[in-house]
């Protein structure tokens, strides 16, 4: 930017003389990626990248599309990739418009669709933003509200009159754990003549036993 030096005689003030400089960045020898610290899955985020040189000025003359690879979030348990606009993120190489060292606006939204806490970083196989923590962009991912529910056991006995164990796990739609909580679930069995004991206290078939109560994803 405009840079302003000033020039005074220490012994006569009246002596004194400025001019202005125009002092340009030197050419970009990193990328920055800034958006928003925390999403939910299947969610869209706005990033933006800067690039900058080794001072931390803008590079203003990195601009025009740039092949950019992004890393950090990954595919979900039922499989939904990341996407940079629309695109799988996993792929390749993804085109970016910059003008005047930022990527503009819009032009790389970020769905994410695993629960998770990562690393965002993007490269553009000559400077990346994988130097230093604060390039990168540090992500929360939390998962949605509960579409589905799945039902575990890791004490099964098929044998009657044996009790075991049941886990009830809520998912969101991309098969993360679901953040639900206070979520009460009936439990029934196909065949209608299994008892359940919902509360725990080693008595089958009371009333309300077969409910149970969902927190942090899971009864």
């Amino acid at each position: 930017g405009s840079q302003n030096v000033t020039v005074t005689d220490t012994i006569n003030g009246a002596l004194t003389v400025s001019g202005t400089w125009l002092v340009g960045a030197e050419t970009a020898a990193r990328l920055e990626v800034k958006g928003d610290a925390v999403m939910t899955a299947g969610g869209s985020n706005e990033l933006t990248i800067v690039a900058k040189d080794v001072y931390g000025n803008v590079d203003v003359n990195y601009s025009g599309d740039k092949a950019l690879t992004f890393f950090g979030p990954g595919s979900s348990a039922d499989g939904y990739a990341p996407k940079i606009e629309g695109t799988d993120m996993i792929a390749g190489p993804i085109a970016v418009y910059f003008s005047y060292g930022i990527s503009a606006a819009g032009a790389a939204t970020l769905e994410a669709y695993r629960a998770e806490s990562v690393t965002v970083n993007v490269s553009d196989s000559l400077i990346d933003s994988f130097d230093s923590p604060a390039y990168a962009l540090e992500l929360t991912i939390n998962p949605g509200g509960v579409a589905r529910y799945g039902v575990a056991s890791d004490t099964y006995a098929p044998t009657a009159g044996v009790p075991f164990g049941v886990v009830v796990n809520g998912y969101d739609v991309y098969g993360n754990m679901a953040s639900g909580d206070d979520i009460t679930v009936s439990l029934t069995s196909s065949s209608g003549s299994l008892l359940f004991d919902g509360n725990g206290n080693g008595v089958f078939g009371e009333i309300g036993d077969i409910l149970g109560v969902l927190n942090a994803g899971a009864v």
